[in-house]
């Protein structure tokens, strides 16, 4: 299992999801599409990327989370503050999910 590969594979679909003019996929609620597309990256990057500090690739996925919002508001997409804290929600959870999975690993 390469989580590098599957990072890419997902910021990849990140991509094209926000970016298309129409959303072609929902879970029933934009901000659960946020929530869920960052839980999602924000696992896999802390799992990928395990000697970078937790914050620093959180950050940095924060910081992409605003840059789609900027692209969105140019290609005819809604872009507002609200979907970045759905953003953050998804990442606050990722942290939780990778630690619970670093605490159940040494219990293991």
């Amino acid at each position: 299992l390469n989580i590098s590969a599957l990072m890419t594979v997902a910021v990849t679909g990140v991509l094209y999801l926000a970016l298309v003019p129409q959303q072609p996929v929902s879970l029933g609620s934009d901000k659960a599409n946020h929530v869920l597309a960052f839980v999602v990256l924000g696992t896999l990057a802390q799992l990928g990327f395990p000697r970078i500090n937790a914050l620093i690739v959180l950050t940095l996925l924060l910081f992409f989370g605003v840059m789609i919002e900027l692209v969105q508001s140019q290609v005819g997409r809604f872009a507002g503050i609200d979907d970045v804290m759905a953003d953050v929600v998804g990442l606050v959870v990722a942290g939780f999910i990778v630690r619970f999975i670093a605490w159940f690993s040494v219990r293991c």
